[in-house]
């Protein structure tokens, strides 16, 4: 299977998505058959863009990761499904790893060890989280979607050599056939 085959398994339809009501606002841009291509490169730009937005500590996570995707022109459902790294189930480790990666760079006064994540311990102690929250998120989501971006070209490049030289070799194996059988004639 093709990575083109695979990731076109693995994500809906594009008329699914452009019919969707709630995406009726966008209008014409949904339609830009750029947001569609399966290839090398739209598939990473598009998997860049959503694993960066699945770091950013805020909501409406998709929504930014589909008007990122419709501006640089990534694959829209790979950027959305790849925000989905971020769920309710990661949340918490997500951003408490982003957190304490931005406590390495700037210095708080948050105590969060037995920290509570409520939304009433959040809210009490938001001012002195959310600079090492977001600069920890924002480094993490480069480094996170930059390995992505790298992997899904590296991945996408070696599958295609393989498929090249597998058809080498098939092509090869016939032309040696048709050689053989040629000389069994004479």
């Amino acid at each position: 299977m093709t990575p083109k085959q695979l990731f076109q398994k693995l994500v809906p339809h594009p008329s699914k998505i452009i019919e969707h009501p709630s995406l009726q606002f966008m209008g014409h841009r949904l339609k830009d058959p750029n947001l569609w291509h399966m290839n090398r490169r739209s598939v990473a730009n598009g998997m860049f863009i959503g694993l960066f937005c699945a770091f950013l500590p805020a909501p409406g996570q998709i929504a930014l990761a589909t008007f990122m995707a419709i501006l640089m022109r990534g694959n829209l459902p790979t950027a959305i499904c790849a925000t989905w790294v971020s769920n309710p189930i990661t949340y918490a480790p997500i951003f408490y790893f982003t957190y304490k990666v931005g406590t390495l760079l700037i210095t708080s006064n948050a105590d969060v060890t037995g920290f509570d994540f409520s939304i009433d311990t959040i809210t009490t102690n938001i001012e002195a989280i959310w600079k090492p929250l977001f600069l920890g998120s924002f480094l993490c989501g480069l480094a996170v979607a930059s390995i992505g971006y790298v992997a899904i070209r590296v991945y996408w490049r070696m599958k295609v050599l393989h498929i090249w030289r597998k058809r080498k070799r098939k092509k090869k194996k016939l032309e040696q056939a048709k050689l053989n059988a040629d000389t069994k004639e004479m």
